[in-house]
């Protein structure tokens, strides 16, 4: 796993809820996206790790493991070369630094 993050009850009517939010070591491409389909963790992997967390729990607590909730966002950059500078390389390097900002 890259990330684990717990939260605990929101309201009154959740007391006793250990949410945790998991998310995997991906790979990234050439330009450093992520596909989303490789954020969410593998069953055996969030059963195994719920199966641990359940074994040291308190009693009278739940917990649930679960990869977190997305926000997907669309960026639009604008972007001129420079004089002497390939179109393309910028192009890249300006996606690249964004899917790293973002990442």
């Amino acid at each position: 796993m890259a990330r684990a993050h717990c939260l605990t009850a929101a309201h009154e009517s959740q007391a006793g809820l250990v949410r945790v939010l998991i998310v995997p070591h991906v790979s990234s491409d050439a330009l450093d996206g992520v596909r989303r389909e490789d954020l969410d963790p593998l069953p055996e992997t969030v059963e195994r790790i719920g199966k641990y967390l359940d074994e040291r729990r308190l009693v009278g607590t739940r917990v649930i493991v679960e990869p977190p909730a997305y926000q997907w966002i669309t960026v639009v950059v604008g972007a001129t070369a420079l004089p002497g500078f390939p179109k393309d390389q910028v192009s890249n390097d300006a996606r690249r630094a964004l899917n790293r900002l973002l990442h």
